[in-house]
This record gives structure tokens, sequence and C-alpha cells, in this order.
């Protein structure tokens, strides 16, 4: 190997290592405004209360469906599923 070879080596690796630790510093800069800033709390809040609202969704859809079936069943063949299903309809109130 020439010594040019070498020294472009050595100063292509001086540039890599000062490239590397300087793309390293803004990434954790980078993080720590993120976390500082409240984006990841409002963002899981959000996600928590969609969650909750589709679990609601879900659970008004299936009590529909029974009382669907019961007033099916009740009208057409007399015969009552529940005597009372009120006690099934609960609603999730969110803030």
């Amino acid at each position: 190997m020439k010594i040019c070879e070498k020294i472009s080596k050595k100063c292509k690796k001086k540039y890599l290592k000062k490239l590397i630790y300087y793309r390293k510093e803004t990434a954790i800069n980078q993080r720590s405004e993120i976390i500082e800033s409240g984006w990841i709390s409002s963002e899981i809040s959000k996600l928590s209360r969609n969650f909750i609202n589709l679990m609601q969704i879900e659970l008004n859809r299936a009590l529909d469906i029974i009382l669907f079936l019961e007033n099916y069943f009740d009208s057409f063949y007399g015969i009552p599923i529940l005597e009372s299903i009120e006690h099934l309809f609960i609603e999730i109130q969110v803030i």
C-alpha cells in the first residue's frame, strides 16, 4: 500500500467517527426534546380514549343484538329469553 492510501483510510475513519458521534448526539437531543414536549403522553391518552370508545361501541352492538333476538323470539314464538336485560346496559363515561 502506498502512504497516500493509508493516510486517506485514516482520514476516512476519523471523519466517520466524527460523523457518527455528531449524529448520535443529535439523536439524543431530539429524543430528549420529544420526551420533554409531552407528545408521548398526549398520544397515549388519545390512544386509550379511542380504545375505550371502540370497546363501548362493541358493547352497545352486542347488547343491541341481544335485544333484537329477545324481541324476535318473544314476538314470534312467545318465548322470553331474558326477563329483563336492562341490567346489561352499561355505559362508560369518557372524560
